[in-house]
This record gives C-alpha cells, structure tokens and sequence, in this order.
C-alpha cells in the first residue's frame, strides 16, 4: 500500500520511520525492519493529520536548525518518539561523565510503555559508496571518505551501545529511574554501487547490510555520460543535503534538469569543486507527479584519494 504525503518535511518524518535498516546484527542490536513496519502503519492517520497542517513540525525543525544532516535526521525522530502515546522519552542527547571526563552520550532513551520495555537506541543516517581498490579489495566509503561503514560499525556496536552498561551509568540512569537498557542501533540510509554494475541487484553487498537497504549508484565526474537512465524526457535533481532522506518527487510541469542540462552542469561543478553531488533521476507518472526512479552520487575524478589543492 502506497501512502502519500504532500509535505516535504512529513515524507521525511514518514521516510524515518518506514524505511529499511541500512545494517543488521547477529545479535537483537538493531531496531529491525518489522518493527519500524508496525510502528509506520500505527503512525499513518498521525502523519495523514500532520501532512494537512505541518506548522508544529516545520516550527521544531526550524528551532533546531543545522546544516548537518544528523541533526535533522535526529530531529526528525525525536518528533516522532514525543507524539506517540505508546512511548514516553525519558532522555535525547544525554551526556554521560565521570567527574570532569565526557564518556559518551546517549542518543535516545524512552519507555515503550506497550512493550513495557526500556530502551536506548543510537541513530545515524549514512551514506556509503562501494570503492574497489587496486587490489580487489572493496571498501565502503562516505562521499568524505576520512567516513567508512567499518568505522560506522566499530563505533555503534563496541563504543556506543554498550554504554549503558558503563558502571558510570548506574547512578544516571538510576536518577532517571529507568530499569535495564535494551540498546539498539536505528541506523537508516542509502548504500550506492559502481554504475556500471548492477546497482539495482548488486551481487557483492556488505555482510552486516539489512537484505531490504536502499540502494543506488555513482560514477566519477568523467564517467557522467554513461550514468544511469530510465527514459530520455526524465528529469534530474542536484539534491541538497536535507534532500537526501525521502525520495524526490515534484508536480512542475519540467521540473529540475534535462539530462543533457545535468552533463553541462556537472561539468561546469567540477571545474572548480570537489564537492560530490547526490543526484536524483525522476519520471512522471500518469497523474502528472514526478517521482524519483533512482539517485546517485557523481564524486571528482580523483575520489576518493583527491590530490592535495
């Protein structure tokens, strides 16, 4: 069942809550894909109601405005969590010391007063590109590349989620009086694959990737030409940073570019700009609604070892 929404931010909102885990774990260490289902089909006559009068969520966001991406994203669900009656937040962003030392923070903690259930979740959104080295080594890189999925992984599930476990925790989590932690990590995103594969079905995915992850593409500047598409009259999208969560759409009657304005584009960025561009490529549909089909990152050249400038 496709369910729509008009409003930029409440298709982010929805995007947040319904859209596949970018990682799983062995072990019950992630908020997994069912349970966002449940929670998105609870939440539609909510979303529905919000989509038709969006001024208190457009007001929180832009009370919490950032250019970075993670504090939307965080945003995004805190909103969520605080106007659902089945949940009661108990902390967001809570700093956990030991006298004068930071040790960590705790992203969310909350009550679901349905499950009976004490949780801690930390959240990210990511965005990860299949690099093959020389040697044949694949290794999933952040369109920063200094930002790897392994460094992702490493840091959730060795430094972040056991934290509630730290014996410095006892007394904070005491003061808030909440009983054992169950810590998940609800990680969202998008990984993208060499375009001249079959970044649709890839055949060589990351082994702790959920089987449902959102995919796409990307190519080096040079290779624009040959990026992916769907029909000839599609239209692109340089999409912003806060774009970048739930796909595009646009009922203008020639919205963004044609391919060949994209190409003339791209190439007057990276003339002077190193700066990877995530694309979004849209078709329209029967009722005159542009919807995205696919997105990719186009990268400099020389990503991801760039040239010292």
């Amino acid at each position: 069942m496709r369910v729509e929404f008009r409003h930029h931010a409440v298709r982010d909102l929805a995007w947040v809550i319904s859209s596949a885990s970018l990682i799983v774990s062995e072990g019950d260490e992630t908020v997994s894909d069912d349970w966002c289902r449940i929670a998105f089909y609870d939440r539609i006559p909510w979303l529905r109601e919000l989509d038709s009068a969006p001024d208190a969520l457009t007001a929180w966001l832009s009370e919490r405005h950032n250019r970075l991406l993670g504090h939307y994203f965080e945003a995004l669900i805190e909103y969520w969590l605080r106007h659902w009656r089945r949940i009661e937040v108990y902390a967001v962003r809570l700093q956990l010391r030991e006298g004068e030392q930071a040790i960590g923070e705790f992203d969310f903690i909350f009550q679901d007063r349905f499950r009976d259930i004490d949780y801690h979740w930390e959240s990210a959104v990511k965005f990860f590109l299949r690099y093959r080295h020389a040697d044949g080594r694949d290794e999933w890189l952040g369109p920063n590349p200094r930002d790897t999925l392994q460094n992702k992984l490493t840091k959730v599930f060795t430094r972040q989620l056991p934290l509630a476990r730290d014996p410095a925790a006892k007394p904070l989590l005491a003061r808030l009086g909440v009983g054992p932690l169950s810590s998940k990590a609800f990680i969202k995103g998008y990984l993208f694959y060499p375009s001249a594969s079959d970044w649709c079905q890839p055949d060589h995915v990351p082994d702790q990737s959920s089987p449902r992850h959102l995919r796409g593409w990307w190519c080096h500047a040079a290779n624009a030409e040959n990026m992916p598409c769907r029909n000839a009259d599609d239209r692109w999208f340089d999409l912003s940073r806060h774009q970048w969560l739930s796909p595009a759409r646009s009922r203008e009657a020639s919205p963004g570019m044609s391919r060949e304005e994209m190409l003339a584009f791209l190439q007057q960025h990276f003339a002077g700009s190193a700066k990877p561009l995530l694309l979004a490529g849209l078709w329209c549909d029967d009722t005159g609604l542009w919807r995205e089909w696919g997105r990719g990152f186009v990268v400099a050249d020389d990503w991801p070892h760039p040239a010292r400038r």
